[in-house]
């Protein structure tokens, strides 16, 4: 019997030990990437970003007798609404990006005097994702603790049965 109470407490402890790989995957961190926004001379660059679905909104307004006239952006994107010809662009990105609204005057030619240097970065912290190995997992216990209660159960039933052989 003591042979029998040692198995079975070896394979409970076993089991109990093993339950963090039925356990679910820790949440993660989304990633924000770095929007750097400038604008050639003649209109400006407005920026917003929505944490909830990770879209930045940029509207470009022209000055005076300009007009906006699209959007140059450098890095890992997706258009989400608009284009890059509208003044309202919406975009997604999968990196840093840089981006750059460009206006022209009223012949139609890029207003080019002034380039101005990043105004604006939305938002200015990165936050990476949690995507390693080792992250520590979440879950329930409930396994554990009925494990651990079989083994008690096992313990007493020993405990009773030598008691009454005496």
């Amino acid at each position: 019997m003591k042979k029998v109470l040692v198995l079975t407490f070896a394979v409970m402890m076993i089991a109990c030990l093993s339950l963090s790989a039925f356990a679910e995957v820790s949440p993660t961190a989304p990633v924000v990437y770095d929007v750097s926004v400038s604008s050639y001379a003649g209109g400006n660059v407005n920026t917003s970003y929505d944490e909830e679905t990770g879209v930045y909104t940029l509207v470009a307004a022209a000055n005076d007798s300009n007009s906006f006239s699209k959007w140059e952006i450098t890095g890992d994107y997706e258009i989400v609404e608009g284009t890059l010809e509208s003044a309202t662009l919406k975009i997604k990105c999968a990196s840093d990006v840089e981006v750059s609204a460009v206006f022209v005057d009223e012949n139609g030619d890029v207003v080019v005097d002034d380039v101005q240097t990043p105004d604006d970065t939305v938002p200015s912290t990165t936050t990476p994702a949690d995507d390693s190995s080792d992250a520590p997992q979440t879950g329930s216990n409930t396994l554990s603790y009925l494990a651990l209660a079989l083994c008690v159960a096992c313990a007493v039933a020993f405990i009773s049965k030598k008691q009454l052989a005496k």
